[in-house]
């Protein structure tokens, strides 16, 4: 086996004369010349000076994101705003985009429940809100319920509404019952929606008095048990004659001694 051997070497420089013994390197994995002992895991071999083998280990820190700037080819270190400003910069100036890239904090709000959906509250960007798609109301009491005569058919009845709103489509139902009241002759009943259900969304120029704005479902009967029979009726949201407000409205085909009524109509809320 091949061995090294240390030697010596004499320098003579102005009549003096300096001796140097020096050792040859040792075998593989050992502590080669200019690699210093010690150092802890993760720490750096690094350079004290431009002088060889002037090395030490020390801890190299985590400064931030180092972005290189093609103009200058200079290395500095950005905040993230100074970042998010040339971002925003690059997109109006080299791509021409009028809109920038948006800030996430303002992109996505906090808050929201389980199976609510992130909706839009006006066209302006970044204004949106989470919202439950789907609001179902509790079964209610309808009231100022009038009949053509002005007459109801008892002073006493259940008249009862309910609606599910999904986004902007509204389903709303009625009921009104008489049975066992004496009844009136009749031939239309209107249900004031204000306050009560969600105004229906008109189309241009529906304002006056009477006019239809969403037709819908429904029969009015002498009872509940007649609605087997053949009765022809008509329902529909309309404006109100006395104050222009919205109101349901349900007509029988022919005068009767009306004592139930049942409307079902699907529109887009207001």
């Amino acid at each position: 086996m091949m061995s090294f051997q240390p030697f010596q070497l004499v320098v003579q420089a102005s009549g003096e004369t300096t001796l140097i013994t020096a050792g040859m390197p040792g075998p593989a994995g050992a502590n080669g010349l200019g690699v210093p002992t010690g150092g802890t895991t993760g720490q750096a071999l690094v350079k004290n000076s431009n002088a060889n083998n002037d090395t030490t280990w020390q801890t190299v820190a985590t400064v931030g994101v180092i972005i290189q700037d093609s103009a200058t080819q200079t290395g500095s270190t950005w905040s993230s705003s100074k970042i998010q400003t040339q971002l925003d910069t690059k997109a109006s100036s080299t791509h021409n985009h009028n809109t920038l890239y948006a800030t996430l904090a303002s992109a996505v709000p906090i808050g929201g429940t389980t199976g609510q959906v992130l909706t839009k509250n006006s066209a302006t960007d970044y204004d949106d809100s989470w919202q439950t798609l789907i609001n179902a109301s509790a079964e209610f009491d309808l009231t100022g319920v009038s009949w053509n005569s002005g007459t109801p058919p008892a002073t006493t009845g259940s008249l009862r509404g309910r609606f599910v709103t999904m986004g902007a489509l509204v389903a709303l139902s009625v009921r009104l019952e008489y049975e066992g009241a004496t009844a009136v002759s009749n031939i239309s009943c209107s249900i004031p929606m204000d306050g009560q259900f969600p105004l229906a969304l008109e189309f241009a120029g529906v304002n006056a008095a009477n006019e239809v704005i969403v037709p819908g479902i429904g029969i009015i009967s002498t009872s509940e048990a007649a609605t087997t029979s053949t009765n022809s009726s008509f329902v529909c949201i309309r404006r109100n004659p006395n104050n222009n407000g919205q109101e349901i409205f349900i007509r029988s085909s022919a005068t009767a001694a009306l004592k139930f009524a049942s409307a079902m109509l699907l529109y887009r809320k207001a």
